[in-house]
């Protein structure tokens, strides 16, 4: 996971890692989370980078 996604991921649920993105210059499709991707999952990975970040 790049950095800018996880500073994103601790602060908003509108993730879009634009150092991620791909050469065309449309961000990739696995570094997007917006509304199109479930709060659920969104929370359930928060929680996993927090874990992560607490380890």
């Amino acid at each position: 996971m790049c950095v800018a996604m996880f500073k994103e991921l601790m602060e908003s649920l509108q993730i879009v890692c634009t150092e991620c993105d791909t050469t065309d210059g449309r961000p990739s499709r696995k570094f997007i989370c917006t509304a199109e991707v479930n709060t659920w999952t969104h929370q359930r990975k928060k929680r996993r980078a927090m874990e992560r970040l607490n380890q």
